[in-house]
């Protein structure tokens, strides 16, 4: 199955959590996990994350998960999508980890 998944916070919880976790429709675990991948420890990384404030030691532990996941083959990453913005001479845009193009969000360039 081929399938696009996009992260709005721009870390890996969401993915992890819904890709790659066990299914389990109580926890609400691995809900497009269409392979049914499952790995304990993996399992176990992301359900620490997600209730880790700190952001350092939760990206430590979503870095850990992925490793896990990765090294399992759990998913087979086939396609990166790289997004390209341009603007004309004067204008900047600070793109959006979700990859929403939105017009307010053009400044002009400093020093024009």
């Amino acid at each position: 199955m081929l399938v696009g998944w996009g992260s709005g916070t721009g870390e890996t919880s969401s993915p992890l959590r819904s890709l790659l976790a066990t299914f389990d429709k109580d926890k609400g675990t691995g809900a497009a996990n269409r392979g049914r991948y499952s790995n304990p420890k993996m399992d176990a990384l992301v359900e620490q994350a997600l209730v880790t404030v700190d952001d350092q030691k939760r990206a430590k532990l979503l870095a850990e998960a992925s490793e896990v996941a990765m090294n399992d083959v759990g998913i087979i990453p086939l396609h990166y999508q790289v997004s390209f913005w341009g603007a004309r001479k004067g204008l900047t845009y600070l793109p959006r980890a979700d990859e929403y193009t939105l017009a307010h969000l053009v400044q002009k360039s400093k020093g024009n």
